[in-house]
C-alpha cells in the first residue's frame, strides 16, 4: 500500500499541517482524556489531527444471458445467466425447476471489479492518514475512526464516501519510521498492545462482494428439494446462504493477505455486512473487514499482575467481618 502522491492533499490541509509541525505549534486530537493519557504513559505525545477521505465512483462487472434449444432439458429456449469470459472469480448456476417453461435459473457470481474498487476507497483513505502523519514528523496514527456511506449522485453507478480521522502521535528522541503506522485501536487498547510487546504496523481492510440472481429457485436451490411447488415450503435459501459464506470468507483471505509485509496478526477486526437489492430478486451481498495488523518487538513481562480486590461492604454483608 503506498503512499498518496505528495500533492494529493489540498492546500487547506497543508497550511494546518506546517502550522502544527511547527516548533510550538498547537496541535488538535480527537482523543479522549482517558486515551490521551493512556498514550502518553507509553511515551508519546500528540502531533495533531489527521484527515484521510475519498470519494469513489464504482464501475460495474456485467454479465449477459445465454439461450440454447433445450438448454434446461425442456423444449423451449433454456437461459442462462454467465459473467463474461473474463471476469474469473467465484461463479455458480442454481437449477430452476421449472426450466421447461424457459424460467431462468439461480445465479451468484463475484463482482472483482466492485471488491477492487472499494479496497482502493479504502486504501485511499488510509494513504491520506498516512501521509499527513508524515508531514507532521509522526510515527503514528493511533484510535482512527471511520465512516463509510453511499451517495445519491448518480443512477448508472453507485458512489461511496469514506471518511477517516485519527490522532498522529510521536515519541520525542526516536527516529522517523520509513512510514507512520496506522491503527483504528483506541488509545487504551494502544497502551494495552505496547505493554504486552506488540506494535501496530498499518490498518488493512479486506472486501468480498457477491452478486445473486434469484432466478426461479425453490427450496434449497436442488431439484430434488421439494417439487415444483418448494417455494410455498419452510427450507434454507441455499443460494443466498452460498452467497454470504463466500462473501466472508473471501474478506477473510484478504484481509489476512493484506496484512502481510506489515504484521504477524490482525487484531480489533470490525466486520461490516450490507445487502443492496438492485432488481426485485437480486441482491449484491458486500462484506468489509477492517483491522490492525500488529507485529511483536518484545516479550514483556507484566510488572503489575491482577489481583483480586474484595470491596469491605460485600466482606461485611457476607459476615466475614463485623
Amino acid at each position: 500500500m503506498g503512499a498518496a502522491p505528495a500533492g494529493d492533499l489540498p492546500e487547506a490541509a497543508l497550511t494546518r499541517l506546517a502550522e502544527g509541525a511547527a516548533p510550538g505549534g498547537t496541535w488538535t486530537s480527537d482523543l479522549s482524556v482517558s486515551e490521551l493519557s493512556a498514550v502518553e504513559r507509553c511515551g508519546f505525545t500528540p502531533a495533531g489531527m489527521v484527515v484521510g477521505m475519498t470519494v469513489y465512483q464504482f464501475g460495474l462487472q456485467g454479465y449477459g444471458l445465454y439461450r440454447s434449444s433445450g438448454a434446461m432439458g425442456g423444449s423451449s429456449m433454456g437461459s442462462l445467466y454467465m459473467t463474461p469470459a473474463w471476469a474469473g472469480g467465484y461463479q455458480k448456476a442454481y437449477i430452476c425447476q421449472h426450466g421447461m417453461y424457459g424460467h431462468l435459473p439461480g445465479y451468484n457470481y463475484e463482482d472483482l471489479w466492485y471488491e477492487q474498487g472499494l479496497t482502493e476507497a479504502y486504501t485511499l483513505a488510509i494513504d491520506r492518514l498516512r501521509e499527513e502523519a508524515a508531514l507532521l514528523e509522526a510515527h503514528g496514527v493511533v484510535g482512527v475512526r471511520y465512516e463509510s456511506r453511499r451517495l445519491p449522485l448518480t443512477t448508472s453507478a453507485p458512489v461511496i464516501e469514506i471518511r477517516m480521522v485519527g490522532t498522529a502521535i510521536r515519541r520525542q528522541g526516536s527516529p522517523l519510521l520509513s512510514e507512520p503506522f496506522t491503527s483504528h485501536l483506541s488509545g487504551q487498547q494502544f497502551a494495552k498492545l505496547m505493554d504486552t510487546g506488540w506494535v501496530p504496523g498499518a490498518m488493512v481492510v479486506g472486501v468480498g462482494a457477491i452478486r445473486s440472481y434469484g432466478g426461479c429457485v425453490v427450496g434449497d436451490g436442488t431439484a430434488s428439494s421439494a417439487g415444483a411447488f418448494g417455494q410455498y415450503q419452510s427450507g434454507e435459501f441455499r443460494q443466498r446462504s452460498d452467497a454470504i459464506q463466500h462473501c466472508r470468507r473471501f474478506a477473510v483471505d484478504r484481509l489476512e493477505t493484506h496484512a502481510t509485509g506489515y504484521g504477524e496478526r490482525v487484531v480489533g477486526v470490525d466486520v461490516a455486512a450490507q445487502f443492496h437489492s438492485t432488481m426485485e430478486d437480486t441482491m449484491l451481498v458486500e462484506n468489509v473487514m477492517l483491522g490492525t495488523a500488529v507485529r511483536r518487538f518484545g516479550h514483556i513481562r507484566d510488572s503489575h499482575p491482577a489481583r483480586v480486590t474484595v470491596g469491605l461492604a460485600d466482606v461485611t454483608r457476607s459476615g466475614a467481618v463485623t
